[in-house]
């Protein structure tokens, strides 16, 4: 597949909730070693526009495509075998009731260039989570430490696509500029792209590389990093 074809597209989708409509047209598209940064305010469509992706939720028209695929009648476990993976909001992402050796082993690494790679970032960035802890039970740890947990069990998977559903809610700002800074080395490193729906305008602006935003189910708004205005002047577009 050329190089050329985005990572992940969702092309004119609309999604409801029985009667209400909360994406109508809906486009967006993520090109392979990128990080967009999806914003609005709440109730938007954000989260439903990942879910759309993820599979989770089935879109009433449109078109999901990975790499040029049209990947809209695969359900989200197919899709994360493919190269998808989601992190939810809320640190949903865990088994508490699981250690953490036991809820990184749920993870089965899929074959990838940048596998070694991975691992290497997210024993350097989480090992005092990853390792000092790994015979704790993960849902008697701190938020900070189980984001950071669902992060690593999402890359263990080794994706191409990475869903970022909220990553900093609720979480100290040391730890938000801490899990940023892993998801900005992403790219670089492994070639992982990145989808973050963020409330934190600041901190998705400081990795993003493009910033879409979205305002009653469509797209309104679309900047370049170079292009984007500063939070301040950003959320008049919300």
């Amino acid at each position: 597949m050329a190089l050329s074809e985005p990572a992940l597209e969702l092309d004119g989708v609309r999604a409801s909730y029985g009667a209400r409509t909360v994406l109508e047209g809906f486009s967006l598209s993520l090109a392979p070693g990128e990080i967009v940064a999806l914003l609005g305010h709440n109730g938007a469509g954000k989260t439903t526009a990942l879910r759309v992706a993820a599979g989770l939720k089935a879109p009433s028209a449109g078109k999901v495509r990975m790499l040029g695929r049209d990947v809209g009648r695969l359900n989200a476990s197919a899709r994360a075998r493919s190269g998808l993976a989601l992190v939810p909001e809320g640190v949903r992402g865990i088994f508490p009731t699981l250690t953490v050796r036991q809820n990184l082993e749920t993870a089965r690494p899929a074959s990838s260039e940048h596998g070694n790679e991975l691992d290497e970032l997210l024993e350097e960035a989480f090992g005092d989570v990853l390792v000092a802890r790994a015979n704790q039970v993960a849902g008697s740890m701190s938020g900070g430490q189980r984001q950071m947990l669902a992060i690593s069990i999402a890359l263990r998977r080794h994706p191409s696509v990475l869903l970022l559903d909220e990553p900093s809610t609720g979480l100290a700002p040391v730890i938000v500029d801490r899990i940023f800074g892993v998801v900005g080395e992403l790219p670089a490193r492994t070639g992982t792209s990145v989808l973050v729906v963020e409330q934190d305008v600041s901190a998705a602006l400081r990795i993003a590389t493009r910033v879409q935003v979205i305002q009653t189910g469509r797209l309104v708004a679309e900047f370049s990093r170079e292009e984007c205005p500063p939070p301040t002047e950003l959320w008049r577009y919300f």
